[in-house]
């Protein structure tokens, strides 16, 4: 039937509407307009620093970069039909821009490295996962943050040739949780 889709597994998140927008100083009214996804990249970044034991207020004003491969907005449309649509609430148009998540993430934290939003479709994880260490080896940041879609936090240990000339080698692996 038109307007339906079927499929033989899923995954869904439950209370993605649980965001505490305080925490992250920002506003209820605010919130409601910021896509679920950019909502869960600040919780995962803020637990993903815990789960390594460093605490988030000790990485204000570092040069840690953030990258974030990022690709679908369906939010948007959802919300354009609601009364907290656009129309009504400025905050809607920078909320639900996929170009915006690692910004979000860097303004949240107080990061002063790096941000980038890498949206090639299907990819997006994997080519965000790849620019991370590049930096690295090429020292434009000090540490990384590096986001896929799905809940999963990653570890890098990168190595590079001293000139920084040679292709970054990287062993990943994923983090407990």
């Amino acid at each position: 039937r038109a307007g339906r889709m079927y499929v033989r597994k899923s995954c869904f998140l439950d209370r993605v509407d649980g965001f505490e927008p305080l925490f992250f100083r920002i506003s209820p009214r605010e919130a409601i307009g910021i896509d679920p996804q950019q909502r869960l990249l600040l919780e995962v970044t803020w637990e993903a620093l815990e789960d390594a034991g460093i605490a988030p207020p000790s990485l204000v004003g570092s040069r840690t970069g953030v990258y974030v491969g990022i690709s679908t907005n369906e939010y948007s449309a959802l919300l354009s039909r609601t009364a907290h649509g656009s129309g009504s609430n400025a905050a809607a148009g920078a909320g639900n821009a996929a170009s915006v998540a690692s910004g979000r993430i860097s303004y949240s934290f107080g990061f002063q490295g790096p941000c980038m939003a890498v949206d090639t479709a299907c990819s997006s994880s994997l080519v965000a996962t790849m620019r991370a260490p590049m930096a690295m080896c090429a020292e434009r940041a000090a540490a990384r943050w590096c986001s896929s879609g799905c809940r999963m936090r990653w570890r890098m240990a990168t190595a590079c040739s001293p000139s920084s000339a040679a292709a970054p080698s990287t062993r990943m692996a994923a983090a407990p949780g």
